[in-house]
């Protein structure tokens, strides 16, 4: 898969979220297999849905030579850490790619990342932080090529998803 285009903050449908979302197997939800898979990216992505809709949450995707989504990347200025250290700070809170083959998932984040690099210097960030799922290595391995290090943690907070309705289009 080669990335065609970039753009920034434009208007994301459901859809577009939905195609990234119909092979990606990564995330809190999605890797507890206790958890049912179709509600795990329901939820997933009425949180991306929401999370575009809040002030001062940005966002670029990646679009292939069909102008379809391969990648997305969500991130935010974090006022409380800035505030807090006198810095500012940045959060990148997902970075989903099209499930395919190593190399292009590892290519298509490290273009998200390219432009990110962009708005941080812009924005004059000092300090990045990003949560990625550890099983994600193409977009893992992506991150530690930007000279990110790579602390694992695995923490599950538990939403129960037993009473949540997945929309039928998912």
């Amino acid at each position: 898969l080669k990335v065609i285009t970039i753009e920034e903050n434009k208007r994301l449908s459901e859809d577009k979220i939905n195609i990234l979302l119909q092979k990606y197997e990564y995330g809190r939800y999605s890797e507890d297999k206790t958890l049912n898979s179709k509600q795990s990216k329901s939820y997933l992505k009425d949180i991306l849905i929401d999370y575009i809709k809040i002030e001062g949450n940005e966002y670029f995707f990646a679009l292939n030579e069909k102008d379809e989504p391969i990648g997305i990347l969500f991130f935010r200025k974090s006022k409380w850490d800035t505030d807090h250290f006198g810095y500012n700070v940045a959060v990148i809170d997902y970075l989903i790619t099209l499930q395919e083959e190593y190399t292009s998932v590892q290519s298509i984040a490290s273009k998200l990342l390219s432009f990110f690099d962009k708005w941080a210097i812009e924005n004059k960030i000092r300090f990045v932080t990003v949560k990625i799922p550890s099983q994600d290595l193409g977009v893992l391995h992506a991150v530690e090529s930007k000279d990110f290090n790579y602390i694992e943690n695995w923490i599950y907070n538990h939403y129960d998803l037993r009473n949540f309705q997945a929309d039928d289009n998912d």
